[in-house]
């Protein structure tokens, strides 16, 4: 199901689902970043769904632009694989991480406008609520597999309906991969 209009960035809380049929393939992607075919395959056959749960609470950066900061928390399920909790605070502080899955990393979340993006898919065809024209952005940095990452978050159009939509932008050397996620409004 669509997004319905009271779903914004600032107002994501509930259960949504990736619609594969409006989802662009993220192989090449996957590819890009290092992912066995194997892998590959078993998340292209995986039907996610997720439980987000979104909160603000004042900065205590005092170098910091924002007086309050927001939190995501993305709980994600897979049939018959354990859930997996990601937590995004959107600081645009830049954080190191390590995981089985992607190894040595470094992160930074945060909002960006949209004309902030040199690269034109990720910059064409968001919709703002009119009162805020920024979108979520995570930048990754692969340390081990030498790609890196832009992630854009937002609302777009897709068959003429209102989706909460996800943009992914891979580069490593001179090779770049894209796509697109959508996502169902559950409850």
């Amino acid at each position: 199901m669509a997004a319905p209009g009271s779903k914004t960035l600032h107002t994501l809380d509930g259960e949504w689902a990736m619609n594969k049929k409006l989802s662009e393939s993220i192989d090449e992607v996957l590819r890009l970043q290092g992912l066995p075919y194997f892998a590959r395959a078993a998340i292209k056959l995986a039907s996610p769904s997720y439980t987000i749960r979104q909160s603000v609470f004042p900065s205590e950066d005092p170098d910091s632009k924002q007086e309050t900061v927001t939190c995501v928390e993305t709980v994600q399920r897979l049939s018959g694989v354990a859930e997996t909790t990601d937590v995004r605070i959107l600081d645009d502080k830049v954080l190191d991480e390590k995981t089985m899955f992607w190894g040595k990393t470094t992160k930074q979340h945060g909002w960006a406008q949209v004309n902030e993006f040199e690269n034109e898919y990720l910059r064409e065809g968001w919709l703002f609520d009119g009162k805020d024209s920024k979108l979520m952005v995570t930048y990754t940095e692969s340390k081990d597999k030498g790609w890196k990452g832009t992630q854009v978050t937002g609302f777009r159009l897709v068959n003429d309906e209102r989706y909460y939509c996800v943009r992914i932008l891979v580069e490593k050397e001179e090779k770049s991969a894209v796509a697109q996620l959508v996502y169902d409004y559950v409850c």
